[in-house]
């Protein structure tokens, strides 16, 4: 299993003996090694060691032709005779590195075990769980390393059999695990590093993508074990349950988009914090001109509606005052006649038109400049003339439409004497003055009081 493998980092690969005029005695040992229970010759380029206290003290890479031993004189003095011997082994083929468990004593005597075995558990292949089909949140981090499991086989008696592993061996060499696409390429969905941890910010297509795993040493030419899997990534959906607004009433100005107000955008929560799809948008709830793509068409006071983008039906509803500026002030008529007393902006007020509709503060007032003060005070008119006076609006008085008011005076009897057959009309008209003086007689009517008249 791969699990059972310890990887332990050294640096030294290959082992120089030590001089024999070093030591004063030394303990022959004759080794067989066998790689999956199959004895190792020569021509498999193993280097074997013994060590004292981590010291080397005998190493050979030869094999002896007659019998595959491995013969080790292991130097010493006496004093350190009963001290632990122990193995390593690098096999130059595959660049790894093993280590034993087993171990002998310092004796100064050869080894009584000939030969003395030393197993070595070498992977042959590696499986991986095909296909690899994880279901997460994004982004992810998966370890690879659960997926694979390293395979053995030997040959015994000139048969490919499965081997084993006696656990005797460790492979000390951090090895190296290279995951590509099929054709050697990268992924698109996921990255693998070397340490077989697996980074996906989103799901593969729905057949997943093809991987291949190339396992080695560092520094070896050749690959120790390579496999193929197919890797499935699937998003795990945790739906929205709840969006709320801690704003109840947001003020705006039309034109403005919802989406760029950030009090806004920072008063929404969207529950659980780990809701896989937390996008939302707006929307009018009551007339749907009143907001397009998310930005105030229309002013006045409007319900909006912030809706999951997960579920329609989940959605929490906000109030928009909406501020809509005065751009425009028109008065259809240019000229009116008043006569003193008259209030003139009542008279004005029907023909007057500030806009736009929606705007929000489409009051008006006149604007009476000094030369008429005195003719028009609190808009009552109540000097005779001709006057020019602007309706302005309230909210923006750079806004006003020029307008002319006459006012006019009329002076006449309250009373006259007429005779039978006299023209009540034109003696009457003889004693009537208006002020301003008017050029056209017809200007003005008489109508009598009554049918009797």
């Amino acid at each position: 299993m791969f699990a059972l493998l310890s990887v332990m980092a050294i640096n030294a690969q290959n082992w120089t003996g030590p001089s024999g005029n070093d030591y004063q005695t030394s303990t022959p040992i004759y080794l067989q090694v066998k790689v999956n229970g199959v004895v190792a010759t020569s021509n498999d380029a193993l280097e074997v060691a013994a060590f004292i206290n981590e010291e080397c003290r005998a190493v050979t890479r030869t094999a002896d032709d007659s019998n595959n031993f491995y013969t080790l004189r292991v130097w010493g003095n006496p004093d350190e005779v009963g001290q632990t011997i122990t193995f390593k082994v690098f096999d130059h083929l595959y660049g790894l590195l093993y280590s034993f468990s087993k171990t002998v004593q310092f004796t100064g005597e050869t080894v009584a075990e000939v030969p003395y075995v030393l197993n070595i558990d070498r992977p042959t292949g590696v499986s991986i769980t095909n296909p690899i089909s994880i279901t997460t949140k994004f982004p992810a981090e998966i370890d690879l390393n659960q997926y694979l499991q390293f395979d053995y086989v030997g040959f015994i008696g000139g048969d490919l059999v499965d081997y084993e592993p006696l656990g005797e061996s460790t492979i000390e060499t951090t090895l190296s695990y290279s995951w590509t696409t099929s054709d050697g390429g990268e992924f698109t969905a996921f990255s693998i590093d070397g340490n077989n941890i697996l980074t996906a910010n989103k799901a593969t297509a729905i057949d997943g993508e093809e991987a291949t795993l190339t396992i080695k040493a560092p520094e070896a030419n050749r690959a120790l074990c390579t496999g193929n899997t197919v890797i499935k990534i699937i998003e795990q959906i945790v739906p929205v349950t709840s969006i709320t607004c801690s704003m109840n009433t947001i003020n705006m100005t039309k034109g403005e988009s919802l989406r760029r107000n950030t009090e806004l955008l920072n008063s929404i929560v969207i529950k659980p914090d780990d809701a896989t799809n937390k996008n939302y948008y707006f929307e009018a709830a009551d007339n749907p001109n009143t907001f397009v793509n998310e930005v105030a068409m229309l002013g006045g006071t409007h319900k909006v509606k912030i809706v999951s983008a997960f579920a329609p039906a989940i959605y929490t509803t906000i109030t928009a005052e909406v501020y809509a500026p005065v751009e425009y002030v028109r008065v259809t008529e240019n000229t009116f006649q008043a006569a003193k007393g008259d209030n003139i902006l009542d008279l004005v007020t029907p023909y007057v038109n500030v806009g736009p509709d929606d705007a929000t503060n489409r009051s008006f007032s006149l604007e009476v400049p000094a030369e008429a003060s005195d003719a028009i005070v609190d808009n009552i008119a109540i000097e005779p003339g001709e006057f020019t006076l602007y309706v302005v609006s309230m909210e923006n008085e750079q806004l006003k439409s020029e307008i002319t008011v006459v006012i006019t005076q009329i002076i006449a009897p309250e009373s006259i004497d007429v005779d039978i057959n006299t023209n009540a009309y034109e003696k009457l008209r003889s004693m009537v003055t208006i002020n301003p003086e008017v050029e056209d007689g017809d200007s003005y009517t008489i109508t009598p009081n009554d049918a009797e008249s």
